[in-house]
């Protein structure tokens, strides 16, 4: 049974193994939890001795993929095989072998695939430093201490320093340009797909978070549009344009759109949703209604028309 990942009440600081996210990997994330679907797999391909073949990568690599996979949704547990990952209709619809980009080479994918990690609570740095750190410039230290924070607010199961420090620099290395070294194996040179975007400029020890530096299809924004109303209150037939830009979790929020860039993809949202999402103003108060109850068949189509 394919599902989609839902968001986990439980944090999730380690699994990565330290490893950004690169090109290639979630296809090769979908194409092995695709092979054990298949084959009604009894064991998690990922963590078998043949993974390092199968995938090409050592054992802590082969168990990052599978973290990818999972926190981007293009894989997820199956409720019928626990422990053993299957593809999500995302992950088919985007990497399957008709998929609108398997090899993640349009920024749109990069951007869909921040939104979806971004915007889970469950990734507490990534959730932390793209909706609640307070400075737009930071050094390791400030976002370290703002997710030990958020551990010692909740009253959840503090995990170890080591651990979150780990996570930290992680999330953070997701979106930075890799130094330049002599003699590094060259996948350890090339900048991974969300880099593109441009969230993150450093100088020296500080970091600076800067506005979506790509150009967001209205296509996507209404897909992201969907997603987030889904979530946060799928029976509203109206949503404040405000609340899309600036509440946590939201599209404008999460990607840091611009203000220029914001107006257009919500002026557009009319056209590209054939009227399904049309934006009006009341009592001062700009606000997006709906025609239709959100289903995933419109939403997909918006996808699809992304990658047009």
């Amino acid at each position: 049974m394919q599902t989609e990942l839902l968001e986990d009440s439980k944090p999730i600081v380690s699994g990565h193994e330290t490893f950004s996210l690169r090109f290639g990997w979630l296809k090769k994330s979908y194409d092995l939890a695709k092979e054990m679907a298949q084959n009604g797999a009894m064991e998690n391909a990922f963590r078998a001795p043949a993974a390092i073949a199968t995938l090409g990568a050592g054992r802590n690599m082969c168990l990052a993929m599978e973290f990818w996979g999972k926190s981007t949704q293009i894989i997820a547990q199956n409720s019928d095989i626990p422990l053993v990952p299957s593809p999500t209709e995302l992950g088919d619809r985007i990497f399957g072998e008709f998929g609108l980009d398997p090899f993640m080479e349009k920024a749109q994918t990069s951007a869909l695939i921040h939104y979806l990690l971004a915007s889970n609570k469950s990734y507490v740095s990534w959730f932390y430093l793209f909706n609640e750190i307070p400075h737009e410039s930071f050094v390791v230290d400030d976002l370290l201490h703002g997710v030990v924070a958020k551990f010692q607010a909740s009253g959840m199961k503090m995990p170890s320093r080591a651990t979150i420090q780990r996570d930290v620099q992680t999330c953070i290395n997701c979106y930075v340009k890799k130094p330049v070294k002599r003699k590094a194996a060259a996948e350890d040179v090339i900048d991974g797909p969300l880099v593109e975007l441009g969230f993150l400029k450093r100088e020296g020890d500080e970091f600076f978070l800067q506005p979506l530096s790509v150009d967001l299809s209205p296509s996507m924004f209404a897909y992201l549009v969907f997603r987030y109303w889904k979530q946060a209150n799928a029976e509203a037939s109206t949503l404040a344009v405000d609340t899309l830009r600036y509440s946590v979790g939201s599209p404008g929020k999460v990607l840091r759109i611009a203000s220029e860039q914001f107006e257009e993809l919500i002026d557009a949202l009319e056209e590209v949703t054939d009227g399904v999402f049309v934006s009006s103003e009341g009592g001062g108060v700009r606000q997006i209604q709906r025609s239709e109850p959100l289903s995933y068949q419109a939403a997909n189509r918006w996808l699809d028309g992304a990658y047009a």
